[in-house]
């Protein structure tokens, strides 16, 4: 399935960039060109969802002959775990939940913390996905 090879590698790339770019854009001062695109609240809920139902797809691929651990698994958990982050932060500026114990406060404490390290994984993940499609790393 080379179509879910680069809806991988894309939204993976481009949710990392979403979730780094406040990062980024303090170190990189000419992206402030494209603040209009990764600030829109619209483009990165819809990139969310496009980076977890990827993720998804890569997630129950079958390959026949061998397990590809880095061609599969990293990749699909990056991406599901950078679009949870990016829907359930759309979520939350949305709706206010006054338990804060539920699933959604955990992950968005977790996106909140630890968003810029899952950002920069994805893009790791899918410049590593790109360059090393059939790796096995054990």
């Amino acid at each position: 399935m080379f179509q879910v090879f680069f809806l991988t590698v894309l939204t993976n790339f481009f949710a990392g960039v979403a979730l780094t770019f406040p990062f980024l854009k303090e170190k990189v001062h000419s992206l402030d060109h494209f603040s209009f695109i990764f600030e829109s609240e619209t483009f990165k809920v819809w990139l969310g969802v496009a980076t977890f139902v990827t993720g998804l797809l890569s997630l129950f691929k079958f390959y026949q002959f061998d397990i590809i651990i880095i061609g599969d698994l990293l990749p699909s958990s990056t991406a599901l775990t950078a679009g949870a982050i990016l829907i359930i932060r759309y979520v939350m500026g949305k709706n206010t939940f006054d338990d804060e114990s539920t699933f959604i406060h955990k992950v968005y404490n977790f996106g909140e913390k630890y968003g810029t390290i899952v950002g920069l994984l994805a893009i790791v993940a899918a410049v590593l996905h790109l360059i090393l499609p059939s790796a096995v790393i054990l």
